[in-house]
């Protein structure tokens, strides 16, 4: 009998840590009403639940005076429209030659389903294997509330 406890004990808790490790890597929606959804490096290899018609601004630092900027792998422009992509460099940098700035590209959530967006590092005139950083997120882009029709 304390054998058999023992191993549903021991099975209950391996379900439990199995359970927690699938879930760790899903992140909630902050509002799940926000129309706008902010992405950083710390979001990397993260899955993402947004709307359909979110905006994300995608924020990753660059150093664009070594050569070195993010490049998209494939975007699905039938899931993602690009609405914005600018450098801007940070305020506490100003006049330094050389600091690294902040790269903010903006896209609108088109499509329902699961996108991945991927970004690697690395120069323009190297190929992207070459990439010393990739930054990867999955978006989970569920369904726009329906209107309701009147009959």
């Amino acid at each position: 009998m304390i054998a058999i406890k023992t191993i549903l004990v021991s099975t209950i808790l391996c379900m439990n840590l199995c359970v927690s490790t699938l879930f760790s890597q899903v992140q909630p929606i902050k509002d799940a009403k926000a129309t706008t959804q902010t992405l950083t490096i710390a979001d990397n290899n993260k899955v993402v639940r947004v709307s359909i018609g979110t905006t994300l601004v995608i924020q990753l630092e660059e150093n664009p005076s070594t050569g070195y900027a993010w490049h998209f792998q494939n975007l699905n422009a039938k899931a993602f429209a690009t609405l914005d992509d600018q450098n801007l460099s940070n305020p506490e940098d100003k006049g330094l030659v050389g600091a690294p700035t902040t790269r903010t590209i903006t896209l609108k959530v088109l499509t329902k389903g699961n996108h991945r967006l991927v970004l690697s590092y690395y120069r323009s005139w190297e190929k992207p294997e070459t990439a010393t950083q990739t930054f990867q997120v999955t978006i989970n882009a569920g369904n726009k509330k329906a209107a309701i029709k009147k009959r």
